[in-house]
């Protein structure tokens, strides 16, 4: 038959024969032992290595999304740069800037007559590949 148990407040009343078991164990003035503190270390200790690993990879994937929002930025403004000049200058051509390579590539008459399409990418280094950022347009003859 299992012990009937009551909560009240913070007292805990037990009826039966597991009274004086668990009066030792919540009235135990001593507190915990080496063992158990030992054990409660372990325990959080681990916890803390999984903590860590997943904030290292965090911190890993917050700098590859900086670098990629400015090889965005720097293909964006490529683009807008290229659709603000006169048609007959539109060119591809390759440029540096800090850890980015921009390569404007232009193929005029495609996809017909008239037109030129561009393609911009934004080439780094990261962690010892290299990441690329490529955008397309098509721009027309006014």
């Amino acid at each position: 038959m299992i012990p009937f148990v009551e909560n009240i407040g913070l007292e805990i009343i037990v009826a039966g024969r597991y009274k004086n078991r668990m009066s030792r164990f919540f009235k135990n003035p001593k507190g915990f032992a080496l063992a158990e503190s030992l054990i409660a270390a372990a325990l959080l200790s681990v916890a803390m290595l999984g903590t860590a690993g997943f904030l290292i990879h965090a911190i890993s994937a917050h700098q590859n999304a900086g670098r990629m929002a400015a090889a965005a930025s720097l293909a964006q403004n490529a683009v807008e740069t290229l659709k603000s000049r006169p048609y007959d200058s539109i060119a591809g051509f390759s440029d540096s800037q800090s850890i980015y390579t921009t390569t404007r590539r232009v193929q005029t008459n495609v996809p017909g007559p008239g037109m030129k399409t561009v393609e911009v990418a934004v080439t780094w280094e990261w962690r010892g590949a290299s990441k690329v950022f490529a955008l397309k347009t098509i721009i027309a003859e006014k």
